[in-house]
C-alpha cells in the first residue's frame, strides 16, 4: 500500500510470500520506496495526490479474451469483484499488473464473468450497490457501473480526510451502506516505511487498528471523513505476524468484520455499526478458520440463516514468485463456529474464464436485498 505525506487510500497484495507458513496478502506498493531514502524524491512524485500514480504506473497487459460469456436472462441475485494477473506474463506482485473482473451468480456457487464490464486494471476490489449504480472500490480510483444499462461511468478519485482535513493513510477499504444510504469504508490504517499488514521491523509485537470512514454528503462516494473511535484492533506476535483486509457486513445482532490473518481469517461483531468490534462468540480467538484461505469476503443470508465465506487461496507456487490462487467459498448454516479447511471448495479459478495460467484472488461480495 502506501507510505507518504500527504496520502492516498491504497492497495494491498494478496499473493506476496510472507514466511513459509504463513503467506501475506500485503501488495507490492509504494510504501517500499518509502524505506529508501535515495528513492524520498520519486516515491512522493509517485504516490500522493499531487502526481496521479496511475501514470506512474507498468503498462497492464492487453485485456485477456474470457473463455466463459456472460448470460443475459439469468437472475442477478449476487456481484463477486476479484482481480487476476498471469503469472507467465507479469510480476503478479506488482498490483499495478492485476486487472479486475465482476461476476454474477444466482446462487453463490456458479459464477459467470460479466462481460458488458470490460476488466479494468487495479486490485483487491470491493463492491457496494446504491440506486442501481455498482460503485467498486479498487484504489486510489472508484468505478462506477450503471447495472440497467451496462454504461460505464467515469472513475474517480477517492479521499479519506481527519477531523482536520488531512488526508489519511487507509488500506484496501471495503464498503457498506449505513441507515442515511451513506458508504462507509473499513479499511486497515497504514504506516509509513513497512508492510503496513504487520509490524515495523524488529518490533516482534504490535496492534494492527481498523477503523471506518463516512461519505461526506454530495461526494458520490469520492471523499471520506474519518469516524471517531477505533473499529477493532489486533494483536500481533511472533506466531501471527499479519493482519489486514477487513470486510463489512451486516450479521444478526448488528455487524460482523472478517479481518485476513495470512491464510485464516477472524470473525468480530459489533452491535453498532460504527462501534467497537470484538471477537465473534463461540469463535477461538475469533478464528472461522485457520487454514481455509485469507483475503475474503463474509455475508450473512437472513432467509436460509446462514454464513456464506469467500477467500484467496493459495494453491501452488506459480511463475516467478507468486503464488497461484483460487477463490474458495463455504456455507454454515445455524449457530457460528469455525469451519473446516476442508468445508471451503474452489468456486472460481483461473481457468474457468482466462487460462490455468492465472491466478485469482480477493473476492468482494455484494448480494441485493431480496436475493433469497
Amino acid at each position: 500500500m502506501t507510505i507518504h505525506k500527504p496520502v492516498e487510500t491504497t492497495q494491498q497484495n494478496t499473493e506476496t510470500d510472507r514466511t513459509d507458513t504463513e503467506l501475506g496478502e500485503s501488495l507490492r506498493a509504494c510504501y517500499a520506496y518509502g524505506m529508501i531514502a535515495s528513492l524520498v524524491f520519486y516515491f512522493l512524485a509517485g504516490c500522493t495526490a499531487r502526481e496521479d500514480p496511475v501514470d506512474k504506473a507498468p503498462k497492464p497487459p492487453p485485456i485477456p479474451e474470457l473463455k466463459n460469456k456472460w448470460v443475459n436472462g439469468v437472475k442477478l441475485r449476487h456481484l463477486m469483484t476479484f482481480h487476476a494477473c498471469d503469472t507467465t506474463r507479469a510480476d503478479c506482485n506488482d498490483p499495478w499488473l492485476h486487472q479486475s473482473f465482476i461476476a454474477g451468480s444466482s446462487d453463490g456457487k456458479r459464477w459467470e464473468v460479466m462481460t458488458r464490464f470490460e476488466p479494468f486494471s487495479t486490485s483487491v476490489p470491493d463492491p457496494i450497490v446504491r440506486d442501481n449504480v455498482l460503485y467498486v472500490y479498487g484504489m486510489p480510483q472508484q468505478r462506477q457501473f450503471d447495472l440497467k444499462t451496462g454504461k460505464i461511468l467515469k472513475s474517480k478519485r477517492v479521499e479519506v480526510i481527519d477531523e482536520n482535513s488531512d488526508r489519511t493513510m487507509n488500506v484496501d477499504p471495503s464498503a457498506i451502506l449505513d441507515d442515511d444510504g451513506r458508504i462507509v469504508l473499513f479499511y486497515l490504517v497504514g504506516d509509513i516505511g513497512y508492510d503496513p499488514a504487520t509490524c515495523p521491523p524488529k518490533q516482534p509485537n504490535c496492534s494492527k487498528v481498523f477503523q471506518s470512514a463516512t461519505e461526506v454528503d454530495g461526494s458520490n462516494g469520492t471523499r471520506f471523513k474519518v469516524d471517531p473511535g477505533t473499529r477493532a484492533s489486533i494483536q500481533l506476535n511472533n506466531g501471527a505476524r499479519f493482519a489486514s483486509d477487513p470486510d463489512i457486513f451486516a450479521c444478526p445482532n448488528g455487524y460482523c468484520l472478517l479481518i485476513s490473518r495470512g491464510q485464516g481469517m477472524q470473525l468480530l461483531h459489533s452491535e453498532t455499526l460504527r462501534g467497537e468490534y470484538t471477537f465473534m462468540e463461540g469463535l477461538s480467538e475469533g478464528f472461522i478458520s485457520k487454514n481455509g484461505g485469507g483475503v475474503g469476503a463474509g455475508h450473512y443470508d437472513s432467509k436460509s440463516e446462514s454464513m456464506w465465506f469467500f477467500s484467496t487461496k493459495h494453491i501452488a507456487k506459480g511463475n516467478g514468485s507468486a503464488r497461484m490462487t483460487e477463490i474458495h467459498g463455504s456455507k454454515r448454516k445455524g449457530p457460528i463456529g469455525s469451519i473446516e479447511d476442508r468445508h471451503f471448495k474452489a468456486i472460481i479459478k483461473g481457468g474457468d474464464f482466462l487460462s490455468s495460467d492465472y491466478l485469482v484472488a480477493s473476492p468482494g461480495f455484494y448480494s441485493f436485498p431480496d436475493s433469497p
